[in-house]
């Protein structure tokens, strides 16, 4: 792996200010990056919200995917401290957010991202209904949604629960894709709720949130937001890396930016041609940030947060293990983070309180990263309430 520091101030960093012009070098916006995800030092435990707000969500469709991604960027955190803060404080939510996925958000922030996206995804949703046959289209699909909501009046309940229920929901194939629940979901009524015995359950939204967190902002303001929440944790970014994380039109995001003058700005990065879009407020912090820190070795989950942020992936993932990250059926490896680039993947079994990683490097290790992947494996099954009981390199 490359030893050499990073975000140093470069010749042609230099060479550009004296033009009047600021130009990032690739290292400084890859710490940056690093940084305000922080991946660079974990947070305290009791910025648990604030983290997975700054995250714009963590997505959520592979149950402990959230929690991994957390104790890579938090101090000390457990599988109980997530349990906490989704169905006990309820500080946290899980809902279908960015690219129809499922993701944990903060609860405060829940009519943000529903104003952004809820109107889209509920026309999705009517569209592949009709397209489907499924024979829950048009007023067919009011009345049964109807019906769900009046089930979950009693409380939540589980999938199976519900299709007993509501009978009209019984063999429906595509179910487990939330075929069943999306209608709903996408209006902001109802979210998940405690799985019970490891089965994912419904609630009603307004049986489980706040009233100020449940009415969805206008779709152009809550968009705008939702932007800008993204720049300044995963900025500065091009258009197409903010249309492939939102799930929104290129089009559509030029258009927000436009409308977000003076918030939003425009700077270079060294060898691009393309413009990077970074928050106004951020620009002064970009130019004086400097890499201190030793960059530092993190176990990523499937579906990371800094997997999926971005379209181009150049600046974390060498092109020629792409494939071994990305896989068909858009599953995401679990992958190590070595130096702040993917330097390969893993993967860990538990049983009766112990757990064994396997970690697959891209490329020969120093001795040094071999002994960071060791000290970092025994954070993933503190994490996980286990015991390391080994770990194998490949």
């Amino acid at each position: 792996m490359n030893d050499r520091p990073m975000a140093r101030v470069t010749r042609d960093e230099r060479k550009e200010e004296e033009k009047g012009k600021f130009v990032l070098s690739r290292d400084r916006l890859a710490g940056f990056r690093l940084m305000r995800q922080s991946l660079l030092e974990r947070q305290p435990k009791q910025c648990l919200v604030r983290v997975v707000r700054d995250l714009c969500g963590l997505q959520a469709q592979f149950s402990s995917s959230p929690g991994l991604s957390l104790s890579a960027r938090i101090k000390g955190i457990s599988e109980d401290d997530l349990d906490k803060a989704l169905y006990r404080d309820r500080t946290l939510v899980k809902i279908w957010s960015v690219r129809g996925t499922l993701h944990l958000i903060t609860s405060e922030d829940f009519h943000i991202y529903l104003g952004a996206l809820g109107p889209a995804m509920t026309q999705g949703v009517n569209r592949w209904m009709e397209r489907e046959a499924t024979g829950l289209s048009g007023e067919a699909r009011e009345r049964v949604d109807a019906l769900i909501l009046s089930a979950l009046s009693e409380g939540p309940l589980t999938r199976k629960d519900l299709h007993r229920k509501v009978p009209q929901l019984a063999g429906l194939s595509s179910a487990l894709w939330g075929a069943d629940v999306r209608s709903l979901a996408s209006r902001g009524l109802i979210v998940h709720g405690q799985p019970v015995k490891g089965r994912v359950t419904f609630v009603r939204t307004d049986q489980w949130l706040p009233e100020k967190f449940r009415t969805p902002l206008p779709e152009e303001q809550a968009r705008k937001l939702m932007l800008l929440r993204y720049l300044g944790t995963y900025g500065p970014a091009t258009v197409q890396d903010m249309a492939h994380w939102s799930g929104l039109r290129v089009g559509a995001v030029r258009s927000l930016l436009e409308g977000l003058t003076g918030a939003v700005t425009s700077v270079q990065v060294e060898g691009e041609e393309k413009e990077y879009a970074a928050r106004g407020t951020d620009v002064s912090c970009l130019k004086t940030w400097e890499q201190e820190r030793e960059l530092p070795v993190r176990y990523l989950p499937c579906f990371d947060a800094l997997l999926l942020a971005y379209r181009n992936k150049a600046g974390i993932l060498s092109e020629e293990y792409r494939k071994k990250v990305f896989r068909p059926a858009a599953w995401v490896e679990p992958t190590l983070l070595v130096r702040g680039r993917v330097a390969g993947i893993w993967a860990g079994e538990r049983r009766s309180g112990k757990l064994r990683i396997t970690a697959s490097p891209f490329e020969r290790l120093s001795k040094k990263d071999k002994e960071a992947l060791r000290e970092e494996a025994g954070n993933v099954a503190s994490y996980l309430n286990s015991s390391l009981e080994g770990l194998k390199l490949l």
